[in-house]
């Protein structure tokens, strides 16, 4: 057998070509075209060297392990190093992975499901219209059913009911968006309910388990092994780190693996038990996701090629199992139209209107969506896919089974012309199959360990060059602004105090500078505590002679101009900041300043300052010099 195994390194060789024109992107067609296109934006070569060392580390740690090792130290190994794959990729890319998990969370444009919900009033029922939502969402979210709201919801309420849990979560998130007014008006149950987007890479580690379990039932413990193995290195886990579509992979193989036990079962009330239960995890998922869509259809011809093929069962007892699983995946959707009057059509058909109307041309889409999904999965895969569907039906292997229905029914959706661009992302839901098809394609040769060692190099430094040439994550947030830290001159001694009655800042030190019909007045203060809201700064010139010049009431900024809301001064630090004050025809000589902090409104009235004097609203710094 090692003969016929030639092929996969073959297969590796044309892999590394692939990798070799995605790292100097010798043509931009690799990356779409006509309406849309990946951005090539290769990071730094410094940047490369947490993730290479996290590919190196685990692929060292994976082939000690793959034969010598209890199955569950490998899928331990395979769920560890997924996540870490994934937080080095990110961190890379953002450099904080907190920062990044936390930033492609919220942000609309990077995911989109979290800011939805908290734009979404609940409570006064026009959620229930939910056709109407999606077209009032606009962009990407137009093709968003309800499922991913409606969970952030649910955790933004349990965690509002729960401060203790959740405000210790929002006051160490809030540092990584303190500039972002919109984000600081969330509740702390909000701000917490991102720490499940922000869990992503952990869902992503914990779908070894299910992957592992099914390729081990539908074929043998060598094929589950190396498909375990291989699951950390798909590209797409890594570069979409913190989207939902990440964890899809994981209700797919639950599906499919209560769908292959259902087929398998002896007794009838099993069947259809696990048959159902495969049915309510596709009808939950595409609760969540149209990018289910297709999956009943895969299911539907697995279910005919394994249980007519591998398990020999009578066609009416497959269609038996249909039936259950139909009632399942109904269960979900028939409570949503109890509730809402809506079904999947209603929605399917409001998503169509905004994501049909994307014209691409369908000759080279056709071949563009089926190239960009394998890309993103790890394109090698394919070669050994298409040795599993052929293979594996001739010898009655389930895992062929599932290779040859997983094949036929991506062709059938490929050909429908129904994706728009994006499918390396949107249909993750299906790579974890390509990745049990294409291990076992490799397994059924029974290649050498230097066959599969050749493959995996290959199918890693793919992984490595497109996470880190490709941008795949757009955000519309950005990262926080770090306040000045150079002292100003001359001393002071005032304290702010907030609205509940506590110091929160304590003015040390100021000084002035004319800049044109300008003064720079710079203030240093010890930040106390977390400042409750984002205040505004006012400041008066007053004269020795005429009258006061005040200034409007403005956020602090650093002495480049970049504004540094009060919410980005951590408790701890000292900090200057810069506010203008107008000149006017004034003179300088013998004037003071009155320096006020206000509350959220800027017309608002000033917060109290602690000065020798006593408590006023103003504290008075001078002379100007």
């Amino acid at each position: 057998m090692p003969g016929k195994a030639r092929w996969i390194v073959l297969t590796a060789a044309l892999v590394g070509a692939i990798a070799v024109v995605f790292a100097f992107d010798l043509t931009p067609w690799v990356r779409g075209g006509y309406g849309w296109r990946w951005t090539y934006d290769p990071l730094s070569l410094p940047a490369w060297i947490l993730p290479v060392a996290a590919v190196t580390a685990y692929s060292i740690g994976a082939a000690l392990l793959v034969r010598r090792s209890a199955a569950h130290a490998l899928v331990a190994w395979s769920a560890l190093g997924a996540v870490v794959l994934a937080l080095a990729v990110t961190a890379a890319h953002e450099g904080d992975a907190v920062y990044g998990l936390f930033a492609r969370t919220i942000s609309k444009v990077g995911t989109g499901p979290f800011w939805l919900s908290a734009t979404i009033d609940w409570t006064g029922g026009g959620w229930r219209d939910w056709t109407a939502v999606m077209a009032s969402a606009g962009g990407h979210l137009s093709n968003l059913p309800p499922g991913w709201a409606m969970l952030y919801a649910l955790l933004s309420g349990a965690g509002d009911a729960l401060p203790a849990i959740s405000q210790p979560i929002s006051d160490a998130l809030w540092p990584y968006q303190c500039h972002n007014f919109e984000v600081l008006a969330y509740s702390p149950g909000q701000v917490s309910a991102a720490v499940f987007g922000m869990l992503t890479p952990l869902w992503v580690g914990l779908t070894a388990i299910p992957l592992y379990r099914l390729t081990r039932r539908l074929s043998d413990e060598r094929t589950a092994r190396l498909a375990v193995v291989l699951w950390p290195l798909t590209p797409a886990l890594a570069a979409f780190a913190g989207s939902m579509n990440t964890v899809y992979p994981l209700a797919t193989l639950w599906a499919v693996g209560l769908l292959a036990a259902a087929l398998a079962a002896d007794r009838e009330s099993r069947r259809l038990i696990a048959a159902c239960g495969a049915g309510a995890i596709s009808g939950v998922a595409l609760f969540f996701n149209f990018a289910f869509a297709p999956l009943p259809l895969i299911l539907g011809l697995f279910a005919l090629a394994y249980g007519l093929r591998v398990e020999r069962r009578a066609f009416v007892a497959i269609v038996r199992i249909g039936i259950a699983a139909g009632i399942g995946f109904a269960v979900p959707w028939a409570l949503f139209w109890m509730t809402t009057g809506l079904t999947p059509l209603d929605l399917i058909r409001a998503s169509f209107e905004f994501h049909l109307d994307l014209d691409r041309p369908y000759a080279f889409w056709v071949v563009m969506h089926a190239w960009d999904w394998l890309v993103w999965a790890g394109v090698g895969l394919i070669v050994p896919a298409v040795v599993s569907a052929v293979g594996g039906w001739r010898a009655r292997s389930g895992l062929g089974a599932l290779s040859a229905a997983l094949l036929v029914g991506m062709a059938i959706v490929t050909l429908s012309g129904t994706a728009r661009g994006e499918t390396g992302r949107v249909w993750l839901v299906f790579t974890p199959l390509l990745i049990a098809a294409g291990a076992d394609g490799l397994s059924r040769v029974r290649p050498r360990a230097g066959h599969i060692a050749i493959f995996g190099a290959a199918h890693a430094t793919l992984m490595l060059v497109l996470t880190m040439s490709i941008s795949v994550m757009g955000l519309d947030v950005t990262p926080p602004p770090i306040p000045d830290v150079m002292t100003a001159d001359r001393p002071v001694d005032a304290t702010f105090v907030d609205g509940a009655d506590a110091p929160f800042a304590r003015l040390t030190r100021w000084d002035a500078a004319p800049a044109g019909d300008q003064l720079a007045v710079r203030l240093t203060l010890d930040v106390l505590k977390r400042p409750q809201e984002p205040y505004w700064i006012g400041s008066i010139l007053v004269p020795a002679s005429g009258d006061p010049i005040a200034a409007e009431p403005q956020q602090p900024r650093n002495a480049d101009a970049t504004i540094v809301p009060v919410t980005c001064w951590a408790p701890g630090a000292s900090v200057t900041a810069t506010v203008v004050q107008p000149l006017g025809t004034a003179s300088l000589n013998g004037a003071y300043l009155s320096i006020a902090l206000y509350g959220a409104q800027a017309g608002g009235g000033p917060l109290t300052v602690v000065t020798e004097a006593g408590e006023e609203r103003q504290v008075g710094i001078g002379p100007v010099q």
